[in-house]
């Protein structure tokens, strides 16, 4: 029986999915604690960090994850010590640029920004490269597809991060300077285990590959324009609505705490998109443009299984996960943080189509192409958050132009993918009924 229990857990879908569910669950007490905790208006602060952190990290890693993930999958030991050991020289160089721009905004205009914006400038390079190689362990392990090893360094950032909360909110010190140092020194913990664990070391950076490095660049500059442009899209909403005099930082925190539920749902989604993206990138090395099409189908099935459950249930149960999520400080804004939430359900239904589609095109090459459409996409929801705030100042006006230019840029990304990749009807009906949830397909 443990026998048994060890190979589902180390199956690559179950092993992926465990990984990011862990992860997203541990930040999400962390989350729940700051926002019962501590006002709207410094809850809004901390997520505004955050959102230009997590954009900025973007950066770094669709330079560099993507690549080592399309170059290094089922190559050998060397192969992928080198082409890690490239990531991390191109990482250091893009983090380099990075400090220089955000210390250099700092200091010529630090009297004009908030604290937010002020905290992520001087603090960044920090984070940055508290992170780096903890992220570069996680690439490499993701491309070896080895997803139960990332559990551990997931869980002591996620972890010691809400330890470090608990401490804060009990000794009321819970301000944005204070998570800042706390954030990074997380990180730093994640960054030691895995030099501890021999992941990577830093005598890898005596591997300096030029060629790897470059080769890396080239295909990076398109991942990191649709991974970029994916977190515009999730993140220009809390920008624009912090911009509006009317709306503020507790407007953020009224239109986050719905949208914190995506992050939930998108956890079978990351995990099952990566994995069909390891095995898109192989077919396409083979030659196999058949089995592309069928993987599609298949993860979206799988994916749209996961996630339907759970839209049913946060949608008949809203009063209950705002409950966990707000708590009663929010009451005075409950009906529009119930309508965003049920809008939440189409616009993830959408995300699994759009999620696929565009590892589709990054597995067969094609980078390029997802980039456009995901630009499209976010220059349209930018305008469209743009009108709903400043024109009719409506954060659920947000909600519904992302569903709409989200449904733009599937109908995009479909007519730009070559003929021989895109998915019909019929087939979908074909894997449907082939579909068998048995020993054999759950092991894949």
């Amino acid at each position: 029986m443990r026998l048994k229990i060890d190979r589902i857990l180390r199956n690559r879908n179950v092993s992926s999915l465990t990984s990011n569910l862990i992860f997203s669950v541990s930040g999400f007490f962390s989350f729940v604690l700051l926002s019962q905790s501590i006002p709207p208006e410094l809850f809004g602060g901390w997520i505004l960090f955050l959102s230009l952190s997590s954009m900025t990290d973007l950066i770094r890693t669709g330079m560099t994850r993507a690549a080592i993930i399309h170059y290094a999958s089922g190559g050998s030991s060397g192969k992928l010590r080198e082409i890690g050991a490239s990531g991390l020289w191109l990482d250091i160089l893009l983090l380099s640029g990075i400090s220089v721009i955000c210390w250099g905004a700092y200091f010529a205009g630090h009297l004009y920004w908030n604290e937010s914006i002020r905290l992520f400038f001087i603090g960044y390079p920090f984070l940055g490269f508290s992170n780096m190689l903890w992220n570069n362990a996680l690439s490499r392990l993701q491309a070896q597809e080895l997803y139960h090893k990332t559990i551990g360094m997931r869980l002591i950032q996620t972890l010691s991060f809400l330890g470090f909360c608990l401490v804060l909110v009990y000794y009321g010190l819970a301000q944005l300077p204070e998570l800042v140092f706390a954030y990074v020194v997380s990180n730093i913990l994640s960054s030691v285990y895995v030099l501890l664990k021999h992941w990577l070391s830093i005598s890898d950076l005596r591997i300096l590959e030029r060629k790897a490095i470059v080769q890396h660049w080239h295909y990076g500059k398109y991942a990191v324009g649709s991974m970029l442009s994916s977190s515009l899209l999730k993140s220009s909403a809390t920008y624009i609505i912090g911009l509006s005099p009317a709306l503020g930082m507790t407007g953020i925190s009224i239109f986050s705490i719905p949208f914190k539920t995506v992050e939930i749902l998108e956890i079978p989604i990351r995990s099952l998109a990566l994995n069909a993206f390891n095995r898109i990138s192989v077919a396409y090395r083979d030659g196999k443009d058949n089995q592309i099409r069928i993987l599609y189908v298949r993860y979206t099935i799988y994916i749209l299984a996961l996630t339907i459950p759970m839209l049913i249930g946060m949608s008949l149960l809203p009063d209950f996960v705002l409950g966990i999520l707000g708590g009663k400080q929010y009451l005075p804004y409950w009906t529009t943080m119930c309508v965003l939430l049920w809008l939440i359900v189409p616009y993830t239904i959408l995300l699994v189509f759009d999620r696929l589609l565009g590892v589709t095109m990054e597995g067969v090459g094609l980078p390029r192409l997802n980039m456009i459409k995901t630009l499209l996409m976010t220059f349209s929801s930018i305008i469209g958050n743009l009108i709903a705030v400043f024109a009719f100042q409506s954060i659920i006006g947000v909600a519904i132009s992302s569903i709409f230019f989200t449904i733009i840029g599937i109908s995009a990304g479909y007519w730009m993918l070559p003929r021989i990749y895109r998915i019909n009807w019929e087939e979908y009906k074909g894997v449907f009924a082939s579909f068998r949830f048995n020993k054999e397909k759950v092991t894949e």
